[in-house]
């Protein structure tokens, strides 16, 4: 049976049990940008055009993601670095450029893994990785290298003028005063202040990194206790729940109401 909620007079319409028959039309800008602001979760179920996406887009405080090889835990709760990757670096920055993420900061203060690093940007941002593979220079022209997380929070304070917001993320269930789940998005946007979404490297992000962050987002679960994901399927997960548009210009795949009729439940 469908429950009954208090909608805005922006978005009447009937609720299926998985609430996702939310009108496919909203009908102004405004509403468009009061809905995404206050309840993001209702407006990325309600079909939007490209013209209401964007304009949701637009409503939102720009946000950063920060992938850290450096006060991340290494083993046996040691705190310490990990390795950079070119396939993590490769495939962070198109689930980024996907959800509209401005920059991916890679931070390591190893001299070694720098120099990795660089020499991988330095050919993804030339003109050789663009005639190459335009789409991936595309994603990866966003990613730049840092030797702290203070580096690219100081370049995003001065490229916003604004304190950003650090939301910390982590596979462990943990206490913290700024817990954040996946429809919280209202929170944080209400500040209006750049919002950074930080992932660790190895065994996840230290306690006292978690412990200095605003925010600490859920960890991901399925149905099952197993939860030990890649970092680039976690952040490709974690931006899909946090800004993600699950249908588009009306189109939609097979009802979830009408597929439990179809299975005769």
């Amino acid at each position: 049976m469908t429950k009954e909620l208090d909608i805005p007079k922006e978005l009447k319409g009937t609720f299926s049990r998985f609430m996702r028959r939310i009108p496919a039309k909203l009908r102004n800008g405004e509403a468009v940008r009061k809905t995404t602001r206050s309840r993001f979760d209702w407006f990325s179920y309600a079909s939007p055009t490209d013209d209401e996406a964007q304009q949701a887009f637009e409503s939102i405080p720009p946000h950063y993601v920060v992938h850290m090889h450096t006060e991340v835990i290494v083993d046996q709760g040691r705190v310490g670095e990990t390795s950079v990757t070119s396939l993590d670096v490769h495939d962070i920055a198109r689930a980024s450029a996907t959800y509209g993420v401005k920059n991916v900061f890679v931070v390591t203060p190893l001299l070694d893994q720098q120099k990795i690093l660089n020499k991988f940007l330095g050919f993804w941002h030339s003109d050789e990785g663009k005639k190459y593979n335009e789409s991936r220079y595309n994603a990866v022209e966003r990613v730049a290298p840092t030797k702290t997380l203070k580096e690219a929070i100081s370049y995003i304070k001065e490229r916003e003028e604004q304190e950003p917001l650090l939301i910390a993320t982590s596979a462990r269930q943990m206490g913290h005063p700024g817990a954040l789940g996946y429809r919280d998005q209202g929170k944080v946007w209400c500040h209006d202040r750049p919002v950074v979404l930080i992932f660790g490297s190895g065994r996840g992000l230290s306690d006292d990194l978690i412990a200095s962050c605003d925010y600490l987002l859920d960890p991901v679960y399925g149905m099952v206790s197993y939860n030990h994901l890649s970092v680039r399927s976690a952040v490709a997960i974690t931006l899909d729940r946090w800004l993600g548009v699950h249908s588009r210009r009306g189109r939609r795949g097979s009802d979830a109401a009408d597929m439990v009729d179809k299975c005769g439940d």
